[in-house]
């Protein structure tokens, strides 16, 4: 892809994979997303299940290759596919805050490997912009128009599950008239 360092070709594999995620990016179908949640009680021999679905939209793909299939270096060759997108101008289009970022959710100890793969394979002329979030702190830091500028954002998944996120997000969605202790 342009902007690639040639130094480090995609394997076949990799190209495969790369290929799927292109496809499924362009697929204009909704995608269903469901959630299941079960609970026992198992003094009454009692099972419960629970299942919700709702159809999203919109360019999204999940690639869960196996260790080792070099997943990070798929997801950065199809973020050097895109065109080079320029920040809108209109962040806000049809009530949503529009950015053209890839976002990345890791566990803690890869944020970092991330960040560091992506300067390995993605030539540095693509001056790609990078946001970390490592901790709550780092996306406390961040404006709006920093996320909207970015190419891609690497965020530690746990801090969707803080206290400190949740409280906050509960305070904007509500006006700070709920809380969620």
């Amino acid at each position: 892809p342009p902007g690639w360092n040639k130094s480090f070709p995609l394997w076949k594999m990799q190209q495969q994979s790369l290929g799927w995620l292109r496809q499924m990016e362009a697929d204009p179908e909704p995608y269903l997303q469901e959630a299941i949640e079960s609970f026992e009680v198992p003094s009454l021999g009692l099972r419960m299940e629970g299942m919700a679905a709702i159809p999203t939209h919109g360019s999204r793909a999940v690639l869960a290759d196996g260790v080792g299939f070099g997943k990070t270096a798929v997801v950065l060759a199809r973020l050097c596919e895109d065109k080079v997108k320029e920040p809108s101008t209109d962040i806000i289009s049809g009530g949503r805050i529009a950015t053209k970022a890839t976002l990345v959710l890791v566990p803690a100890h890869l944020v970092g490997q991330w960040l560091s793969e992506a300067d390995k394979f993605i030539d540095a002329k693509r001056n790609l912009v990078k946001v970390c979030i490592a901790d709550h702190k780092d996306l406390l830091k961040l404006s709006v128009r920093d996320i909207v500028s970015a190419d891609l954002i690497v965020m530690n998944f746990e801090v969707l599950e803080s206290k400190r996120y949740l409280q906050r997000l509960s305070d904007l969605a509500t006006g700070g008239a709920r809380s969620i202790d």
